[in-house]
């Protein structure tokens, strides 16, 4: 089999999930939602199965004609009260204006969580 194949069958099996999203910060829970339904997952909000996002950062800093934020995100996926996976990563962003260097890390967010929910998730069905 080839990793095209079998990456092709991971996906289809997790489609068949529900699973509700949660987070206490509401972007952070909308952006959740669109990286786990690019999963083809299906939200439900009364499901057994969470996924829980939640996102620390600092004050954007300025250094040397830069604004940089850095912080962590971490991702947390439970059955009921039971733990199943949790993740957590660190992230970062620099801009010239300190307006753009929140929505900087929302894009760097948003384009590294999508693989990090299908790396959670494969290696949770493969245990």
């Amino acid at each position: 089999h080839d990793t095209a194949a079998i990456e092709d069958t991971l996906r289809q099996a997790l489609s068949s999930l529900r699973c509700a999203v949660e987070s206490t910060d509401p972007s952070v829970k909308m952006e959740l939602q669109r990286a786990v339904t690019q999963m083809g997952i299906k939200i439900d909000p009364n499901a057994n199965l969470r996924f829980t996002g939640l996102m620390d950062t600092t004050e954007p800093e300025r250094k040397q004609g830069w604004f940089w934020i850095r912080g962590s995100y971490e991702l947390i996926f439970t059955d009921g009260d039971e733990v199943l996976a949790k993740k957590r990563w660190p992230v970062k962003a620099s801009a010239t204006s300190e307006s753009l260097v929140g929505q900087r890390l929302r894009d760097t967010v948003n384009a590294d969580l999508p693989g990090q929910v299908f790396e959670m998730l494969t290696t949770v069905t493969a245990q």
